[in-house]
């Protein structure tokens, strides 16, 4: 019989198997980045509209990447692209 134990323990004792915790690791790593291009492609909003309007704190801040690159979380973008009203007419 198998008593319950926690996550990590379970893990130190080989109670899991590997290919589980790659699963695992993989689903909390779906969130894409997006460069700059990308962001204008998807947003319609030029360079300077995409900057101006995380001056005033009305869209998403990007991630660096490295010490000269930074990326946008796709999650993110999305969800600021939801929350703008649509025109329907």
């Amino acid at each position: 019989m198998l008593l319950p134990v926690s996550c990590s323990l379970s893990r130190r004792l080989g109670l899991i198997p590997q290919f589980f915790l790659r699963d695992a690791k993989r689903d909390n790593m779906t969130n894409k980045y997006l460069r700059r291009v990308s962001v204008e492609e998807i947003t319609g909003l030029s360079r300077s509209a995409i900057y101006a309007l995380m001056a005033k704190g009305e869209f998403p801040r990007p991630v660096r990447l490295t010490a000269r690159a930074v990326a946008w979380s796709e999650s993110a973008v999305l969800e600021w692209l939801n929350s703008r009203p649509s025109t329907i007419r």
